[in-house]
């Protein structure tokens, strides 16, 4: 993988083909539908974007973060990521608020330290919409980010 190992801002694309209820950790009964999930991050710390990215992509990990209760159930698609030192989490997810068909499927998931009131880092779109329409959409309010695709 060409991620770079600098500080940097990220979304994983992730998609679930049906419906799932999670049976363990903090989330244990809760359902997530079928769609493509988003999770946005940050990553400042040793190793930047391709430490933490790389991790999140490994299925089985200690449960950390809130993402890493949910990422054995996606089939990653692709990575979008920016190399700005500043942290653009928020950022990515306040354009991605924007748009029609998202979703965010639980209050505060991956989000508990976000001083930006986001209604969570973890996003979802119904099956049909093509996550190129949401990189282009990012792009043109100048989040100029990468694309990896996965698989």
């Amino acid at each position: 993988m060409n991620i770079p190992a600098v500080p940097g801002s990220y979304l994983i694309i992730g998609r679930m083909d049906s419906a799932i209820r999670l049976t363990s950790g903090p989330f244990s009964g809760h359902e997530f539908l079928s769609g493509h999930y988003l999770y946005s991050g940050s990553a400042c710390g040793p190793g930047g974007l391709s430490s933490r990215i790389s991790r999140h992509l490994k299925p089985e990990t200690k449960k950390f973060w809130h993402f890493d209760h949910l990422k054995a159930r996606l089939c990653f698609e692709e990575i979008f990521f920016s190399t700005n030192r500043i942290s653009q989490e928020c950022e990515f997810i306040k354009e991605i608020q924007k748009l029609e068909a998202v979703s965010f499927p639980m209050p505060w998931f991956g989000a508990s330290d976000c001083r930006h009131q986001c209604p969570a880092h973890l996003a979802r779109f119904p099956l049909e919409v093509t996550m190129d329409s949401v990189l282009r959409i990012l792009n043109s309010h100048g989040l100029k980010l990468n694309k990896l695709a996965l698989g």
